[in-house]
């Protein structure tokens, strides 16, 4: 049957011409990974200006006015205006529901606006985000810790991942009784952070009954842990040593 020969034929062709995702040669991929703790140096305090109402105008300007008085405070704990940046004004229409939670009329306006606070300093972080807590129409307060030293400890990381990858690899290959060769491919997965993100009000924070949240202490990490991996893949001499 002349039609099933040549789709044999072009079945083979497809297989043949088909590129293997694998290297043609021996080799050995290996993952090594390194993390550090270190003390943080400076800090991202992320929040939320909202205000209500039944009229566009009065939200907004209640964003506004909290605002204003909330960046004249951060200055006057040692916050520069460049270090505030304030995202555009969001703004959701509030309607009222039927038992079938279908939407009615609108009630009100929420009117927001999304702040960062860039903190070169930790020295002046808890009354910062004390004065957030206790401001009026101030929510989703969240503070993220970094380091000033970052490039220099992950520089220092992926050569402690490489060199753990690389013995990982010797080991297998002269269990295997092969030679480790080349590198063939290095790549990262990525850079870690863990402890450094911290939701204010959310945390597990002891507290006596009658101790308003707004007087619990709030501190600093002591450390905040950065981490580093790397996936490299090894060629394998597998013929007599020299």
């Amino acid at each position: 049957m002349p039609l099933l020969r040549y789709s044999s034929c072009l079945l083979a062709v497809i297989g043949i011409s088909t590129a293997s995702p694998l290297p043609e040669f021996p080799f050995i991929n290996v993952d090594g990974s390194a993390k550090r703790e270190v003390p943080p140096t400076k800090a991202k305090v992320y929040f939320k200006v909202l205000a209500f109402s039944k009229s566009s105008d009065e939200a907004t300007g209640l964003v506004h006015a909290t605002l204003a008085k909330v960046t004249s405070a951060l200055k006057e704990n040692g916050v520069q205006e460049k270090q505030i940046q304030a995202h555009d004004l969001a703004k959701e229409a509030v309607r009222k529901k039927d038992d079938d939670y279908r939407y009615l009329e609108i009630l009100g306006y929420n009117v927001s606006r999304n702040v960062m606070v860039d903190l070169t300093d930790l020295k002046n972080y808890p009354a910062i985000v004390r004065l957030l807590m206790t401001s009026d129409n101030v929510s989703n307060v969240v503070s993220s810790f970094d380091t000033s030293q970052r490039d220099d400890v992950e520089g220092q990381l992926v050569a402690e991942a490489c060199a753990k990858a690389r013995k990982k690899a010797e080991t297998l290959a002269k269990g295997a009784g092969v030679s480790l060769g080349s590198v063939f491919s290095l790549s990262d997965h990525g850079f870690g952070s863990l402890s450094e993100e911290f939701v204010v009000g959310s945390m597990s924070t002891p507290m006596s009954a009658g101790i308003d949240e707004a007087e619990v202490p709030l501190f600093v990490p002591s450390v905040i842990e950065l981490s580093a991996s790397v996936s490299i893949l090894y060629r394998l001499e597998t013929g007599p040593k020299p």
